[in-house]
């Protein structure tokens, strides 16, 4: 609300008492972005995964209070994406690194260094 003059004036679309806790909604989204981290990317991508269905669980249990359904599916898409693509990374790496490293690209770059 803002005061014009001695009358209190409610702005356009705000809504009091509508104020929702979107903490841990906002904390799984922000960690999903760290998908992009090499390394790292597994601990931040499990750790956005139990912000977010922490948050996912507060929202089923009290959607009046809590909200950020879009932070939360977000993060959750972000989260698994990144996992996912780190494990087939992995897996890759494991079954053909011989195969990939024992190529003439591969034996030229290590004879040259």
């Amino acid at each position: 609300m803002s005061m014009v003059g001695r009358r209190s004036v409610r702005k356009v679309g705000s809504k009091s008492g509508s104020k929702k806790d979107m903490f841990d909604a906002k904390i799984a989204f922000y960690l999903s972005l760290g998908l992009w981290v090499p390394l790292l990317n597994i601990a931040i991508c499990l750790t956005s995964l139990i912000f977010s269905f922490r948050a996912l669980r507060s929202l089923r249990q009290d959607p009046r209070h809590f909200g950020g359904r879009g932070y939360i599916v977000a993060a959750l898409v972000l989260s698994l994406t990144g996992l996912v693509l780190t494990l087939i990374g992995l897996v890759f790496y494991y079954f053909f690194h011989d195969a990939i490293c024992g190529s003439a690209m591969c034996q030229a770059y290590y004879a040259s260094s």
